[in-house]
């Protein structure tokens, strides 16, 4: 995400396909409880020309969730979504101390494919295409050739495309804001959930809510759960150095 950021801010629209080489096992194909691929993030940037205050991003896993949100939800003492990951036995797991890290073996948990039991081959489709685009291109392992355990980086396919190759400048700004106006339009629904994982109520375009947090994080200060506070006052305690909290 912060790469397309940094990419649409030169005007550019960006693509990238990412993968950890190998490593970073904690997804199962659809249909399985075994750890098979990493989240393989997919993640596109589309410039807004001044029109939005911020530029289109949508960086996704192509799991039901991003590891990093359970990780999230541990360190809030919360209950991770029944959808979102399954024992070896293929039960719903809700514990996201359960879940286990990128190198824990078999006997911890097992994050979905985007779609979960209904549309999982879709997540899994674009799983395996990340992994091959950044393998195949990024020149790095696959999975399946490398021993999770070794893991220590990630490969990737990065592109970027000049629009003004294609078109004007001020058509696509009217496109994009025309764009944004008809999916504002949208009504919320309160019997349609948004869903576990996603900010607020309201139907909101790629990138919004990240630009939300930002801003309100620039004037009011990060928030961190206390378990987070305990960990990051031990660390600094066992390496001597002075700590704010």
């Amino acid at each position: 995400g912060e790469w397309a950021e940094r990419v649409t801010g030169e005007g550019l629209f960006f693509l990238s396909l990412v993968h950890p080489s190998g490593g970073g096992l904690v997804v199962a194909p659809a249909g399985s409880a075994t750890r098979r691929f990493s989240t393989n993030p997919i993640t596109y940037g589309v410039p807004t020309f001044d029109r939005l205050p911020f530029p289109l991003v949508l960086d996704m896993a192509t799991s039901q969730v991003a590891h990093g949100k359970i990780d999230e939800y541990e360190a809030d003492g919360r209950s991770i979504p029944g959808e979102w990951v399954v024992t070896p036995e293929g039960e719903p797991l809700t514990d996201p101390e359960e879940m286990g890290d990128f190198r824990d073996g078999e006997d911890w948990g097992v994050i979905r494919p985007l779609g979960g039991t209904v549309t999982g081959h879709k997540g899994t489709g674009l799983a395996v295409m990340a992994e091959l685009f950044a393998g195949l291109l990024g020149g790095g392992p696959v999975a399946g050739q490398r021993d999770p355990e070794s893991w220590f980086t990630n490969g990737a396919f990065f592109l970027a495309v000049d629009p003004t190759r294609f078109g004007d400048r001020e058509s696509m700004a009217r496109k994009v804001e025309d764009l944004a106006a008809h999916f504002r339009e949208a009504e919320s629904h309160p019997d349609v959930p948004v869903g576990g994982g996603a900010e607020g109520e309201d139907p909101l375009l790629p990138g919004e809510a990240e630009y939300r947090t930002y801003q309100e994080r620039v004037s009011e200060g990060i928030p961190l759960p206390e378990r987070v506070v305990a960990n990051l006052v031990a660390l600094a305690e066992e390496s001597c150095v002075e700590h704010p909290f």
